[in-house]
């Protein structure tokens, strides 16, 4: 009757080893991308799934704005007029957003970066405007058919000659914006 236990006994490990075996197996391996194949992802990531047009403003440049919503985030182009600044000089500026606590089609909190024009300024009487770049974070409330953004930035304008041998200093400055458009 003794000699039937350890049988008994040594089934279950026998069974534990054949089950621990056949997890040892080794995974398949993927066979690696080609730049091609590579590409074609990122690019899938880029077509656009929505896009908005609307008006907004952006420090004080009042501006139309075009909206692209893609897996890749949300890139935007803002084009119009700094106010304060007699200019008759079109500004433009352009963007990118990714959602932080939501996804690309929610409500909530996005972090991007610009770049282009954003300060209209003036001196020793000649008014341009001012390229310059920066990040900001912002909400987005998205409706069905709307996109409403508000967002605070820092960001500064690049250093540019106004006079000869004489530059304007590039120094932080904070960027408020605030955008409605519709789904087209």
């Amino acid at each position: 009757m003794a000699r039937r236990f350890h049988i008994l006994a040594v089934i279950p490990l026998v069974l534990f080893a054949a089950h621990a075996l056949a997890d040892t197996e080794e995974p398949v391996e993927q066979k690696p991308q080609t730049y091609s194949e590579k590409m074609h992802g990122h690019l899938a990531k880029m077509k656009p799934v929505s896009t908005y047009v609307g008006l907004g403003l952006f420090d004080d440049m009042l501006n139309a704005n075009v909206e692209t919503v893609t897996d890749a985030g949300n890139f935007y182009l803002r084009v119009g007029k700094f106010m304060e600044a007699d200019i008759r000089d079109i500004a433009a500026n352009v963007g990118w957003r990714t959602p932080i606590t939501n996804g690309r089609d929610d409500s909530g909190y996005f972090a991007g970066v610009f770049i282009g024009h954003v300060i209209g300024a003036s001196r020793q009487g000649e008014d341009y405007n001012r390229l310059g770049a920066g990040a900001d974070l912002s909400y987005h409330w998205v409706g069905e058919y709307t996109r409403s953004i508000i967002s605070v930035g820092i960001g500064t304008g690049f250093s540019e000659k106004v006079v000869a041998n004489e530059l304007e200093p590039a120094a932080p400055r904070v960027f408020f914006s605030f955008s409605t458009a519709l789904k087209m």
